[in-house]
């Protein structure tokens, strides 16, 4: 199913503990949450489902179909290590053995 990985990089990108963030954080999804809720226990209890269900969702996913969630989940590994090193400056190839 070809859904399956956009809906397990969605429900991955929204389990950001968002309550965790400053408060003049510019990210919009938290503006929106600051605007759309008036008091902080609303705020705690939303997020609290939110992350919830999300997560039962990722988690039927694996129960329901495995190869799919196991592809998906190497994919993300494989493009977070060859990124892992980007921006720093290569090895030099030389081992330096400690006595």
């Amino acid at each position: 199913m070809p859904f399956i990985p956009d809906l397990l990089e969605l429900c991955s990108s929204r389990l950001i503990r968002y309550e965790n963030l400053p408060e003049d954080t510019d990210d919009p999804t938290y503006v929106l949450l600051l605007e759309d809720t008036d008091t902080l226990p609303e705020r705690h209890a939303f997020l609290g489902n939110y992350r919830r269900y999300s997560c039962q969702v990722i988690e039927s996913i694996v129960n329901l179909r495995l190869s799919d969630a196991f592809s998906h989940i190497l994919r993300k590994a494989e493009a977070a290590f060859r990124t892992l090193y980007d921006g720093q400056s290569p090895l030099n190839g030389k081992l330096q053995l400690v006595s």
